[in-house]
């Protein structure tokens, strides 16, 4: 169904398992709480932990589940004030601890795209007009009215990517990160080549909070398989201990 991304995988010479939940990240809240990231239930997770209790070596569960926000609205305990709100097959979602308000989350997260219900990668992954695209993405959780609304979003310029794209599409993998100065880090870190069909294209941009791209940069897809490539990518204060700062002995 287009709510989920169900998924066969394989583990050497067992047989098939459905990936029925993949997920693929987890952060703390402001509260100490667990953000789950479940990407192939469209959907994301909290849970509230008792940390040092003695029960946390235990096979019985002490997590409690306070909320799902899902597309799904099986199992989702939130709406969305408008369809362009809803995230499809998501990567790194994080809960914003840099802001805080009475009653609300801020996730922000890689919206992949896969199974939004006008994508057709599936249908033919060399086709150039597939409908797919993904995107940096921020969602306000309201807990009081139990709605789920975008805040913020970034698609890159055609300026920048190029008529033969039209827009990019990362089926795996990607990132969303707020840097010190309340810009955006998106990390395009798998992109689909429309033109072979490969992923491999490696895409990083720098956004403001009005979604206007601030700088970027491009790593021409060099990889042997669809599968080496970066997983995300996020900024460094230093990388082998160098500073901005001038040194004390200093002399021009």
């Amino acid at each position: 169904d287009a709510q989920t991304g169900y998924a066969t995988i394989k583990c050497g010479g067992e047989p098939d398992a459905e990936d029925w939940s993949h997920a693929n990240s987890i952060s703390l809240d402001a509260d100490g709480n667990l953000i789950v990231g479940i990407r192939n239930l469209n959907a994301v997770a909290a849970f509230r932990v008792p940390w040092g209790s003695k029960r946390r070596f235990s096979n019985e569960s002490s997590a409690e589940l306070l909320w799902i926000v899902s597309n799904n609205s099986a199992w989702s305990n939130f709406t969305f004030d408008d369809d362009s709100s809803k995230f499809f097959m998501a990567h790194h979602v994080r809960a914003r601890t840099d802001v805080t308000a009475p009653n609300q989350v801020f996730l922000t997260m890689f919206d992949n795209g896969d199974s939004r219900p006008e994508c057709n990668f599936m249908a033919d992954p060399h086709q150039p007009d597939m409908h797919c695209y993904s995107r940096g993405l921020e969602i306000m959780l309201d807990l009081e009215t139990k709605v789920a609304k975008k805040v913020w979003q970034y698609t890159p310029p055609a300026g920048i990517i190029g008529g033969r794209v039209g827009s990019l599409f990362a089926k795996a993998k990607g990132s969303v990160e707020i840097l010190n100065s309340e810009n955006r880090l998106v990390g395009f870190t798998a992109a689909l080549n429309r033109n072979t069909g490969v992923v491999g294209e490696w895409w990083a941009f720098e956004a403001d909070k009005n979604g206007t791209t601030v700088a970027w940069m491009y790593l021409s897809p060099c990889w042997k398989t669809n599968w080496e490539y970066p997983y995300r990518a996020l900024s460094l204060d230093e990388l082998l201990g160098e500073s901005s700062e001038r040194p004390s002995l200093y002399d021009r």
